[in-house]
């Protein structure tokens, strides 16, 4: 029986290793998404290490260079490529520091929420009956929920900070991973791996691990990838409330608020922050598409 098993398995892996290879070289004409990929790269790489290269800070203030427009320079001092803002603080060097925090506050809250959901939605599924009940229950609920009136509760009570946003986007996040690996493993527990899993006495967290969450991996990944994007402008948009990233700490969303007041005298201060945020989610939604199309080719287009 455990042959048997291995030999399910090993068939099973080669005709999804072919069947990826092809969609592969069928991605590889998408024009769309390869340049999502590499806007996305290049969105990272400057966020990791643009804020070192640039010569300004972020953080410190000159009145007397306030509101200079795109290529602003005097003697002695760097070029400042997109302007400054309404305390002559360098433009550029605020969206690379905001693409830092938005970036990690989108993988904690992606990740944290990704684990929570996956591992309720497996306790679910497998063991259903009361706790499958609660669990739903609670993801009804929590999706039923109007998402700036859950955050205007919690940041509220809490206090806006990093921390709080992460609590936030975990709390709202997690029911759509765990309603989607419930529904997977519904479809897989009575499968014929399981249940030889079942029959040969393998423990039920190597059955969870093995022939249940590897293989709904897939499904994780891509909603992983688009709930990226997602939370970046959830994020941007408390900011622009006032409920997320606090001044001075720069976030593209506090800067778009900043720059609302000079939108007809400093179109700068609002036009580049907002481009940052739509290429961002752009490239984030482009990948998440290529990556879709890759581990399903049912959802491939002609």
């Amino acid at each position: 029986m455990p042959h048997s098993i291995l030999a399910l398995s090993t068939r099973e892996s080669r005709r999804v290793a072919a069947s990826r290879v092809v969609s592969l070289q069928y991605l590889l004409r998408r024009k769309l998404g390869l340049a999502g990929a590499a806007i996305l790269v290049v969105i990272a790489g400057a966020a990791v290490v643009g804020p070192g290269l640039i010569p300004h800070n972020p953080y410190v203030q000159d009145i007397e260079a306030r509101l200079k427009p795109p290529g602003y320079a005097v003697a002695g001092s760097a070029l400042s490529v997109l302007g400054t803002d309404q305390l002559g603080r360098d433009i550029l060097a605020r969206i690379l520091q905001g693409a830092r925090v938005s970036i990690a506050i989108a993988f904690c809250a992606v990740v944290l929420s990704a684990a929570l959901g996956t591992g309720l939605g497996l306790a679910a599924g497998y063991y259903g009956a009361f706790l499958d009940v609660v669990v739903m229950r609670l993801a009804d609920l929590q999706m039923a929920f109007p998402f700036i009136l859950l955050s205007l509760a919690i940041l509220g009570a809490l206090g806006p900070s990093i921390v709080n946003m992460i609590v936030v986007f975990v709390v709202t996040g997690w029911p759509v991973y765990a309603r989607t690996i419930r529904g997977s493993l519904l479809t897989l527990k009575h499968g014929t791996l399981v249940e030889s899993a079942l029959a040969i006495g393998l423990p039920e967290w190597r059955i969870l691990s093995t022939y249940i969450l590897l293989t709904c991996l897939d499904p994780l990944i891509v909603l992983a990838s688009f709930e990226v994007g997602r939370v970046i402008l959830l994020e941007s948009s408390l900011s622009f409330l006032g409920l997320g990233i606090q001044p001075p700490t720069p976030s593209w969303g506090n800067m778009v608020a900043d720059g609302r007041d000079y939108i007809s005298t400093a179109w700068w201060l609002i036009t580049f922050p907002g481009l940052a945020l739509m290429l961002t989610v752009f490239s984030v939604n482009a990948v998440g598409d290529v990556l879709r199309e890759y581990l399903d080719p049912k959802q491939r287009r002609s």
